[in-house]
């Protein structure tokens, strides 16, 4: 198996031991010949990898520390993050400029950019270059990372978030009904319980049940909520999005956002998005979507195991073992050349064949296939 990325890599990010300004085609990713890969995210401009061992690599862009490895000069090459190999993680997650993990334990650990208070540490530095534990967090099972908060699950289905709360993110209100504008630690967000996962966007967030309800609240300018913007610009409390018209879902399903999108991959791997869709980000010309923020399948795409989201694009996995990606393109991170894609088109399928695992940063593209 091989790890092939593709997009924007002026940082590096792309882990192909050069920087240039985009790649539109999918190439191997250097230093992982010996590795199984079982997730990898991105950020504006960096790269998580977890292996199939425990480990965490990272490269691209470390202007605030994103990379853990304890220096401040960019790598475009995967590298050991600095302290994690004691830690067992099994999930990463990355913001805009800070990067996120889970251990075996439950226990979170954050680096990075601190300016929002993002990693839920107090810490008169705003800049983070090791791996921390968040002191006081109960066992978690998932996090996201926002464009400058964070969200987290507990094991017993509370969700928890904290950074900035611009366009009410945070999901949470004072005595007064005046939403927080920042939280340094991780704080409880009341009315919700059950929770399996979150999702972040740029200034939104979204919560799934165990019973398959789903929770939005932030930012809805572009109708990343699902409700109508004209009627709601913001929401400041959690809120359920009435998704009945979609049945199949339930706390097996994926949830998943954009910086201004959001999508649910339903139990029969049906793609339910909704959404902004200037770059064609939701898989539809615009003409054929005129209210683009009510929650809709993208029909002719097949049945999908995976799906990753970008700032402004998708890729996901079919059960084929094929992918297929829609969306903004200008860096070429759909693989398909550097014009936007309006309509799912497949990846490289003449190299991509039998592809286990996909990945995503704000404008880059990973796949581990065996080609």
């Amino acid at each position: 198996m091989k790890l092939f990325s593709w997009g924007a890599n002026s940082h590096g990010q792309l882990g192909l031991a050069v920087d240039s300004e985009q790649c539109v085609l999918p190439r191997e990713v250097h230093g992982l010949e010996a590795e199984q890969v079982d997730q990898v995210v991105g950020g504006g401009g960096h790269t998580l990898v977890l292996t199939r061992r425990g480990h965490v690599l990272s490269c691209g862009w470390n202007a605030a520390g994103q990379l853990g490895c304890g220096h401040c000069q960019d790598l475009n090459v995967c590298s050991p993050v600095a302290v994690m190999d004691v830690h067992a993680p099994r999930m990463v997650a990355c913001g805009w400029d800070w990067s996120a993990a889970v251990t075996a334990r439950g226990h979170l650990l954050t680096w990075g950019s601190n300016a929002y208070c993002q990693l839920g540490v107090q810490s008169e530095s705003t800049r983070v270059n090791r791996p921390q534990l968040v002191p006081g967090t109960p066992s978690l099972r998932h996090v996201a990372c926002g464009l400058r908060h964070m969200a987290a699950v507990t094991e017993d289905g509370r969700v928890l978030v904290w950074g900035s709360s611009r366009h009410e993110a945070l999901g949470i209100v004072d005595a007064h009904g005046l939403p927080a504008r920042r939280l340094a630690s991780p704080t409880e967000v009341p009315g919700l319980e059950g929770a399996v996962r979150v999702a972040c966007g740029q200034h939104h967030t979204a919560a799934l049940t165990s019973d398959g309800r789903v929770y939005v609240w932030g930012d809805n300018r572009h109708g990343q909520l699902g409700l109508d913007p004209s009627l709601h610009r913001s929401v400041a409390v959690p809120l359920q999005l009435d998704l009945s018209a979609h049945p199949r879902i339930s706390a097996r399903s994926l949830l998943l956002s954009g910086s201004t999108h959001s999508a649910v991959v339903t139990d029969d791997g049906s793609v339910v998005n909704w959404g902004r869709n200037c770059y064609g980000q939701l898989g539809f010309l615009q003409q054929d979507r005129p209210e683009p923020w009510k929650p809709q399948v993208l029909h002719d795409l097949g049945r999908v195991s995976q799906l990753a989201v970008g700032s402004e694009h998708n890729v996901a996995l079919l059960e084929s073992g094929r992918i297929m990606s829609w969306g903004w393109n200008e860096h070429g991170n759909c693989g398909t050349g550097t014009v936007d894609v309006w309509r799912p088109r497949l990846v490289s399928p003449d190299r991509l064949k039998d592809v286990v695992c996909i990945g995503s940063g704000y404008g880059h593209s990973f796949a581990m296939a065996s080609s």
